[in-house]
């Protein structure tokens, strides 16, 4: 959740100021939105680890990876297109809901591999123009890591010696990449550098019996990455930082910090609404500053990903085992 809104804080500046305004973080190399989104893989590595080695069968961990992913993301884009599209756009409404890019926007998106950043006369005279939904960009490559990750658990690479093997093919094949594209070219809003924050969270799944959770350690990796800042190996140094860092948090012992598991996982929610509202708050009120536009989105954000959760999100995954029965059949 804090991942999410600081993806939505990020982003609040850009929107509101332009394409050149500065995020915050910005000067470390990083931005917080990227470093929200290399939390985000670390954890999905965990996590999806853990749903594939126990899963008896790819349906069953594909079913379950489409139920959190796509009833929520069809009902945004469809949002983004026909009611807040409708509502911003330069062209005659009618004319606009009769184009087919309108609906190619929808399903094209949904699958995941071509997500298009306009729609026909939407936003067109905003800070940052004619873009709807720039986050969803990660879904993609978070869909090649669910494959990787059940690739593992159908060969059973999550035992400690096969997972050995191919994680050290893994550094490798990665470093030849890696040094052939060059530290000139480095940016975190590249694929590849999606996928070390992925595999760590696997591996500290694969080894979670044996790494202890000490704030000493999360302390010296956060000054090590620190340290590491004009080196090659930063965004390596920020990834492994991350996942120790964020599991560490996520398991501390805080029992009153529990009791937020019980509202629901608005997370999801506010990643894929947060900035196509953003972008139509732009549109009908100029002239913000970046804490105004994070203020007022945040608000209008955790609203609609309460209702996505209560509505679409929780209904959905309680179909998983309705849909396992249906392919069995």
């Amino acid at each position: 959740m804090l991942a999410a809104c600081s993806v939505l804080f990020s982003h609040s500046f850009t929107l509101a100021l332009g394409a050149d305004a500065k995020e915050p973080l910005q000067e470390t190399g990083l931005s917080l939105g990227s470093i929200a989104v290399t939390v985000f893989f670390c954890l999905s590595g965990f996590l999806i680890a853990k749903s594939a080695d126990r899963s008896r069968t790819l349906a069953e961990f594909w079913t379950a990876r489409a139920l959190r992913l796509l009833p929520g993301l069809f009902v945004s884009l469809f949002v983004s297109a026909y009611l807040l599209g409708a509502l911003t756009t330069s062209l005659p409404v009618m004319t606009y809901l009769a184009r087919p890019y309108t609906a190619h926007f929808v399903f094209s998106g949904l699958t995941l591999f071509h997500n298009q950043a306009g729609l026909p006369g939407v936003f067109e005279n905003n800070p940052l123009p004619d873009v709807v939904n720039c986050s969803l960009w990660t879904l993609r490559f978070e869909v090649y890591c669910y494959a990787m990750a059940a690739l593992c658990g159908l060969i059973g690479w999550y035992r400690r010696s096969l997972f050995a093997m191919s994680l050290f093919a893994f550094v490798l094949l990665y470093s030849f990449v890696r040094i052939e594209q060059g530290t000139a070219t480095a940016s975190t809003t590249s694929g590849l550098f999606l996928m070390p924050p992925f595999v760590v969270g696997i591996a500290m799944y694969v080894y979670r019996s044996t790494i202890p959770l000490n704030p000493w350690i999360a302390i010296s990796t956060i000054a090590s990455t620190i340290l590491l800042r004009h080196t090659a190996v930063y965004f390596e140094a920020v990834a492994i930082t991350c996942a120790y860092t964020t599991l560490y948090l996520g398991f501390f012992p805080v029992e009153s910090l529990l009791n937020y598991n019980r509202l629901g996982d608005y997370s999801y929610g506010i990643y894929i609404y947060a900035f196509p509202l953003q972008q139509t708050l732009a549109h009908f009120v100029k002239h913000m500053s970046g804490m105004q536009m994070f203020c007022i989105s945040f608000a209008a954000t955790l609203v609609i990903s309460i209702l996505s959760w209560t509505y679409i999100e929780r209904p959905a995954l309680g179909l998983k085992q309705q849909a396992l029965r249906a392919f069995q059949r």
